[in-house]
């Protein structure tokens, strides 16, 4: 192989007419991950220097679908006026490049890495200036098609609608996948009109004007023509990405993976399982989920992008994301957990907010944080001070403040200004004032947050629980049915994410409007 470099335009600046969508065809997804980032993933496994990428419709939809690499750049087509036109544009970006370059479309998610090392080793084995990827098809239907010469060259493309019905015979087509030399390919680009039927400039044309010329076309006949099937319509896209969940799953199949009733099972080309593990029927298995040896996924389930290590047992109609699961884990039918650490302590189950181990290995000082908090600031910026310490209302004897490290989005305290560790110290009066400051912040996050139910306590003492046992406060946590549990209590997980920023304006509104 050359140890020029090689580089990719991928032409992504169509709408997609025939997919009958608002998005460009590009942005769908094909097992989770939409065509063009599929395109680019191929891309990078052969190890492509710089990855071009052309858009046009909707561009900031299309690039918000490629992950970000440096290699990876975008050039915006702004009228749609054919694929010649279209690389013909990136000229000026390749301008100092001397290297191979694949052009490919945006739209061919099941191309492999062979498939496009083939081309470019027929490229420089046969010293061709141009190498286009062809395939022969029993029913070539509308693909362009290969006219080669009496001795069995390329000598050009016949789009579908300007080919006449001897050419239209020919059962060898064109699959829009080439590798030009970078210099051939922009001095034949420059050449080409749009005298077609479809008054577009076509990039095919560049192998007749290269053949003009002198230059050399080869060609490379693909041995699975699905690889380079671009997507037409929703109903082809649903055809593909079936034929890729089969592969996926004949690979695992074959690699010591027990499926039960397969065809009722879906896993993603990004999913890892070894062997020995045992997937029930309808199970959806997504993303980058890992599933290690011993493990039994039960009927009904769905895992995403989670972890579950060996010998894990799920019984059925489980629900996990962004999880990890440890070894010897019994999971009860119905269990659902998202964006949890799971871990099992003998007999109990327990559920943690993994966001509160940031004040679990905070520095801690010898000063009271929430004495701190509550004097911090000098009285005439105090309204200024209580925003940025998350304070909503103070009392005569003690003040409501939202936890930095809730358990649940609306988690406030109720917080006595004396300093003490035992409710005994509290005065009546003082003690009286946190249960109406207690009763008025249920009030307040009813109205803001139309919550299903509330855990309400008190952790006194580091054996109970306390986080900061030297001053104790009220715990006013609401509830929503399936949400994220409150300390140890075990049931449905989800999370309600808001930024703290907005909790506190929503929330010090009500409790202004309730004090007057």
């Amino acid at each position: 192989m050359s140890d020029k470099q090689t580089a990719a335009i991928v032409l992504a600046a169509g709408k997609g007419t025939r997919m009958k969508s608002s998005h460009p065809k590009v942005t769908f997804p094909l097992a989770g991950i939409p065509l063009i980032e599929r395109v680019v993933m191929t891309l990078q496994n052969i190890s492509i220097d710089n990855i071009a990428i052309v858009v046009g419709y909707k561009k900031d939809e299309v690039i918000s679908c490629v992950s970000p690499m440096q290699n990876v750049f975008f050039i915006e087509q702004k009228e749609q006026l054919g694929t010649g036109n279209a690389v013909a544009i990136c000229k000026d970006y390749f301008k100092d490049f001397n290297g191979y370059i694949f052009i490919l479309a945006g739209d061919v998610p099941l191309l492999t890495t062979d498939t496009l090392s083939k081309l470019k080793e027929k490229h420089i084995q046969t010293n061709a200036d141009a190498t286009v990827l062809t395939a022969i098809l029993d029913d070539a239907k509308m693909y362009g098609r290969i006219i080669r010469d009496k001795d069995g060259n390329v000598e050009r493309i016949v789009e579908f609608k300007d080919a006449n019905e001897q050419e239209r015979e020919i059962k060898e087509i064109n699959t829009g996948i080439f590798c030009f030399n970078s210099p051939a390919l922009f001095s034949a680009v420059v050449k080409i009109d749009n005298n077609n039927k479809q008054k577009e400039y076509y990039l095919t044309d560049t192998l007749e004007i290269l053949k003009r010329s002198g230059m050399k076309v080869s060609a490379q006949i693909v041995e699975d023509p699905t690889e380079t099937s671009g997507v037409n319509s929703q109903l082809h896209l649903a055809e593909l990405e079936q034929k890729l969940y089969e592969k996926i799953k004949e690979h695992f199949l074959n690699n010591g993976v027990v499926i039960e009733n397969p065809q009722t099972v879906i896993i993603e080309d990004r999913v890892k399982i070894e062997n020995d593990v045992h997937i029930y029927p309808n199970c959806i298995i997504r993303g980058k989920t890992v599933i290690k040896s011993g493990s039994n996924i039960g009927a009904n389930s769905v895992i995403i992008n989670s972890i579950l290590n060996n010998n894990v047992q799920l019984e059925g109609f489980n629900f996990l994301e962004g999880c990890e699961i440890p070894s010897n884990t019994k999971l009860q039918p119905f269990k659902v957990l998202i964006n949890q650490s799971y871990v099992q302590m003998n007999s109990t189950q327990r559920l943690y907010s993994p966001w509160r181990m940031d004040y679990i290995k905070s520095e801690k000082t010898d000063k009271c944080i929430l004495c701190n908090k509550v004097n911090e600031g000098s009285v005439k910026d105090q309204d200024n001070n209580d925003k940025k310490q998350l304070i909503l209302y103070r009392g005569k004897y003690s003040y409501v403040i939202m936890n930095l490290y809730p358990y649940n989005n609306g988690h406030l305290m109720v917080v006595p200004y004396k300093h003490c560790a035992i409710i005994e110290n509290l005065s009546d009066d003082e003690l009286l004032e946190m249960i109406r400051l207690l009763k008025k912040s249920v009030m307040v996050l009813k109205e803001v947050y139309h919550p299903d139910g509330f855990n309400i306590g008190m952790n006194i003492g580091t054996s109970a629980g306390a986080g900061i046992p030297e001053h104790l406060h009220i715990h006013i946590v609401p509830r929503w049915n399936g949400d994220t549990n409150f300390i140890t209590t075990t049931g449905l997980t989800r999370v309600i994410p808001e930024d703290f920023n907005k909790s506190f304006a929503k929330l010090k509104k009500v409790f202004v409007k309730k004090t007057r």
